[in-house]
């Protein structure tokens, strides 16, 4: 979101900024390139689970946040189904409404669900992922559907056949490859591990990758379980690094020789799989990794177990050279400019 409002302002839009505090503070810098920044609590709790609405819009009704947005006749952009409490309201029925859609959203909720093993989530996904696929319909009271990915832009172009439905690809960090040449000695994987999808994969990765590797391997993420620990010390040679801070992972992908990206799960983009081009050496992936990405070209992509591990084995030997990197620079510049990204958004203001 950052990335997005700072390609805006640099082309010469402004921006009236509605946002949610929670576990947070206000951001200054957000001031240095919005016109105004407006902010809001989310109301979480039971109350907002009884609704039929979902749990992730009915958290962020606000009566305040309407009223501001009658304050002046400009275009809105909804960020995600989350923000879209008052896009049916009929005071805003002649305004000019844009959605951008992050995933699919009840098949994201029906994924997690599949992977959660704690009962009391199990329960928050599932319903969540019903609730989310009833209210789906309420996109038909936007002019402009923006999708993530290819594949799930053409799956709102079928499902919403009176709007208009466009490719917007995902603003981004990174304005430079900085991918090392040469070669690195360790397999990464890197991952959000509090995420129970996130730790699926990482044990995935250890029971059919790094245990039949001879070749040291990192794991690193965000609050691992006992569980996954437990399973690493199996290991002499795989080591899990948790909480690194930002500076250390950084050095972590840019210096490993291989990066192993694995999700079970094929809805939106993963952010994860933009940086590690933009930072790293080789990346192995699966399908649901890349799927409508446009950068099935830069990873090596395995569809089975056997596949993903004899890729990794030939990849540990070879150096990345300059004209791999070259052929990056070409292929990101190409699909992933926050700047043009932005001019897809402005066509429509």
């Amino acid at each position: 979101m950052y990335y997005k409002l700072k390609a805006l302002r640099d082309a010469g839009v402004e921006i009236i900024l509605h946002t949610y505090l929670y576990n947070q503070t206000e951001a200054p810098e957000l001031e240095s390139i919005c016109k105004e920044v407006h902010y809001y609590p989310r109301r979480r709790g039971m109350k907002q689970q009884l609704s039929l609405r979902p749990y992730i819009v009915n958290s962020r009704a606000e009566k305040r946040l309407l009223n501001n947005l009658l304050l002046n006749p400009y275009p809105i952009l909804f960020e995600g189904i989350h923000l879209c409490h008052y896009l049916d309201h009929p005071l805003l029925k002649e305004r000019m409404k844009m959605v951008r859609m992050a995933n699919v959203e009840h098949h994201y909720y029906y994924h997690l669900f599949k992977a959660e093993r704690n009962l009391k989530n199990r329960l928050y996904y599932l319903i969540e992922a019903l609730r989310l696929k009833l209210y789906q319909p309420i996109l038909k009271n936007a002019q402009v559907i923006y999708g993530i990915s290819t594949t799930e832009t053409a799956y709102f172009a079928r499902q919403f056949k009176n709007q208009t439905v466009e490719y917007l690809p995902c603003f981004h960090p990174n304005t430079v490859v900085n991918t090392k040449e040469g070669r690195g000695d360790y397999i990464l994987y890197h991952a959000n591990l509090s995420v129970a999808e996130n730790e699926q994969a990482a044990r995935w990765l250890i029971k059919h990758i790094f245990a039949r590797l001879d070749f040291p391997a990192v794991i690193a993420g965000k609050s691992p379980s006992p569980r996954l620990q437990k399973l690493v010390d199996r290991y002499p040679h795989i080591s899990l690094k948790a909480n690194v801070k930002e500076q250390e992972m950084d050095a972590l992908i840019l210096n490993a020789q291989l990066h192993t990206l694995v999700t079970f799960q094929s809805t939106g983009l993963k952010l994860k799989l933009l940086n590690t081009l933009y930072q790293g050496r080789f990346c192995v992936a699966n399908p649901q990794m890349t799927e409508g990405s446009g950068l099935d070209s830069l990873c090596v992509t395995a569809a089975s177990p056997d596949e993903f591990l004899a890729n990794c084995r030939q990849l540990l030997s070879q150096p990345f050279t300059a004209n791999l990197i070259e052929k990056r620079r070409a292929a990101l510049g190409s699909y992933y400019s926050n700047r043009e990204s932005a001019k897809i958004i402005i066509k429509r203001l």
